[in-house]
């Protein structure tokens, strides 16, 4: 089996214990197998994402607050949720004095600011990720959904265990991972954006239009300024168990970002990106479409 290591080893964990959950009971293992189900989801089962990273300690599941929960809309294609200053591009430096106002000037003020991370950041920490089921988005049958909804819970939680980054780190972990920048995001892809001064540090929070693309890639859609999900890290190692036709879509992504007003530096970021991940899962000789959705925060700060 390939490794990627491009995604978190307790995500990779996560995800691959919902996949294999879930996905068992949406086709409907065979009679006799539930000793199987339990041991997957016990976290016993040979159960794997296409990762060889060391995986990392998980803290205990944690309560969700309301503030954290994506809206239950549907993904949208990016048809009419831009601002009112859609027209211009957010991606070139930021060349104004004073607090910025409109969504074109907040989006090119903070990708100016985020994309110095790669450049001039001495280090970065990830203080948390959480992992949270978007249960709206399930599809299995009524029967099955209270267990499945169970086996997301048990394996999507949060980590509060921080972990620092320097040097090339910040490059290969930071949004957007592996690549140079950091946000190459434009004013067609904001729905909203605002800019409060806190004194010595402006806070922006920027909504994003949800997106019916499936699978982005690195500069395109939220692979703009998040750190998506590629096609090639959604795998199994799991006995009888195969996907096919994996289709990731994002909606409902927030950032909210600090920036130091005398520097320009981007200080803290809080990532929120929820995810529809839709396939065809194959169980011996069975084989029928699935649905689960997921939420991914990230929460950095950044040092200079």
């Amino acid at each position: 089996m390939k490794f990627f290591k491009s995604l978190n080893p307790v995500t990779q964990k996560a995800i691959a214990g919902v996949l294999a959950a879930v996905l068992i009971f949406t086709v409907g293992f065979a009679c006799g197998s539930y000793s199987k189900i339990l041991a997957v989801i016990s976290g016993k089962s040979p159960v794997a994402v296409s990762s060889g990273a060391e995986q990392q300690t998980q803290s205990a599941p944690t309560s969700t607050t309301a503030a954290q929960q994506p809206s239950s809309t549907a993904p949208a294609a990016n048809s009419g949720d831009a601002a009112a200053e859609k027209p211009a591009a957010g991606n070139s430096a930021n060349t104004q004095s004073g607090k910025p106002g409109t969504v074109d000037e907040i989006v090119a003020y903070y990708n100016a600011a985020a994309n110095k991370v790669k450049t001039d950041a001495a280090s970065v920490t990830l203080n948390y990720t959480d992992r949270m089921s978007n249960d709206e988005y399930l599809q299995v049958s009524d029967s099955l959904k209270s267990i499945a909804s169970f086996a997301m819970n048990k394996f999507l939680t949060k980590d509060d265990n921080p972990v620092t980054y320097t040097g090339d780190e910040i490059k290969q972990k930071f949004p957007v991972k592996e690549q140079d920048y950091s946000s190459k995001l434009d004013v067609s892809q904001v729905k909203s954006a605002t800019c409060d001064d806190n004194g010595s540090e402006y806070e922006i929070r920027i909504e994003l239009n949800n997106d019916d693309t499936p699978n982005c890639t690195a500069g395109n859609g939220y692979g703009t300024v998040m750190n998506y999900l590629k096609e090639e890290e959604i795998a199994l190692d799991y006995p009888g168990l195969s996907i096919s036709d994996v289709k990731l879509t994002y909606h409902d992504g927030v950032i909210v970002a600090k920036v130091d007003k005398a520097t320009g530096n981007l200080v803290a970021a809080n990532y929120t990106m929820p995810v529809v991940l839709a396939l065809n899962a194959k169980v011996l000789v069975s084989t029928m479409p699935a649905q689960i959705g997921m939420t991914f925060v990230e929460d950095y700060t950044i040092t200079y």
